[in-house]
């Protein structure tokens, strides 16, 4: 499980930026920060914060760096299906504008 307190780019997004706004399910947590809530059609739902992070990639000869990608650091995962609770990380690979 990621802990965002072990990352030194993790930061989380306040839920007055534009990329909260684009979230259809989204409000200001207690802290201000960009809370979100997504169900899907079998009844589960994930709930989390808004965050960004600066991926690293590096294959020992070069190192690429990307900030600022915006992700999802979720918090509850509600009822999940069995086979969810094998999977180790999700990537959200829909037609959203916040899909990768």
């Amino acid at each position: 499980m990621f802990d965002p307190f072990r990352s030194f780019s993790y930061e989380s997004q306040s839920c007055f930026v534009s990329t909260c706004m684009e979230l259809p399910f989204h409000g200001c947590t207690i802290n201000q920060l960009c809370g979100f809530r997504y169900s899907y059609r079998d009844r589960s739902f994930i709930e989390g914060i808004l965050a960004t992070k600066t991926l690293v990639f590096d294959d020992g000869a070069s190192t690429i760096e990307l900030p600022g990608i915006v992700f999802g650091c979720l918090h509850n995962e509600g009822t999940p299906t069995p086979a969810l609770l094998e999977v180790h990380g999700h990537v959200g690979l829909g037609s959203g504008p916040l899909s990768l």
